[in-house]
């Protein structure tokens, strides 16, 4: 009878893990779609920034596609000097001060873009 009793107590913990899975799969599903969504409705324009370096905890980015205007400024290079600024012209490069080496950028038209090295 105890060794009934313990193969059912495991069948029932074998289930809801199962369950428990099936819930965490589906909301990550639904996350993901949410995202992609997002990204592929707000994103019409095709932009082109190349990752450059990460170093002194900014992130070098370039700019070879058109006219960017984001919501937060960033540090455009003129000349040699870097300025404030919340548009990146073509054919520029610009920083962002950041912690860590991937860039998110948070467009005007809300579109947001994740550059990784």
């Amino acid at each position: 009878m105890k060794g009934l009793s313990q193969y059912m107590s495991a069948l029932i913990l074998l289930l809801l893990s199962v369950i428990g899975m099936g819930i965490v799969a589906m909301y990550s599903m639904h996350m993901k779609n949410t995202v992609q969504g997002l990204v592929s409705n707000s994103c019409e324009v095709g932009y082109s920034i190349n990752y450059i370096d990460y170093s002194n905890e900014y992130i070098y980015l370039y700019n070879s596609g058109p006219k960017i205007q984001l919501q937060s400024p960033i540090e455009v290079l003129n000349g040699d000097k870097w300025i404030n600024t919340t548009v990146v012209p073509h054919d520029s490069i610009f920083r962002i001060h950041a912690g860590d080496p991937v860039a998110i950028l948070v467009m005007r038209n809300r579109c947001i873009l994740v550059v990784r090295p």
